[in-house]
């Protein structure tokens, strides 16, 4: 079994299929569902993805009916969830750094911690981390 950072950009592709590399998302979720990846996230996971479907009712990409059932999906999936708060210090450090959001490099920090891969949706975070951070691979490119 591998363990491994999913960050929000890549979850939410699981269920709005107007989004790029949904594919490659949802081979994940495949290998979540067969029990070949344990999916690692900071807690503010839950609540990035809940947002992110929210989101999506307003600008009306789905249904508030889906919306709830995505909710459920979300719920009842075993993510091995992890508070920040023992890291925030080094993540502060990396958004300042890098110049991006401390909630992104909370992501990543989770991951060299944990001496794990994390995955993206986000073009931009990768090209920010690229050079200095090898563990970090977008979603187009990562090898299951």
């Amino acid at each position: 079994m591998r363990r491994l950072v999913i960050d929000s950009s890549v979850s939410l592709k699981w269920w709005l299929d107007d989004e790029e590399y949904v594919a490659q998302a949802r081979e994940i979720l495949n290998q979540i569902y067969a029990g070949r990846i344990i999916p690692v996230v900071p807690d503010l996971w839950h609540y990035e993805v809940a947002n992110g479907i929210r989101t999506a009712i307003l600008r009306r990409r789905i249904n508030k009916r889906q919306g709830k059932t995505f909710i459920s999906e979300l719920i009842s999936m075993g993510f091995e969830s992890h508070g920040i708060n023992p890291y925030l210090p080094k993540v502060f450090d990396y958004a300042i750094k890098y110049k991006y959001a401390i909630y992104d490099f909370s992501y990543i920090v989770l991951a060299q911690e944990q001496g794990i891969d994390f995955v993206t949706g986000d073009e931009r975070l990768l090209s920010t981390v690229r050079e200095d951070l090898k563990f970090v691979y977008h979603l187009s490119t990562l090898s299951l």
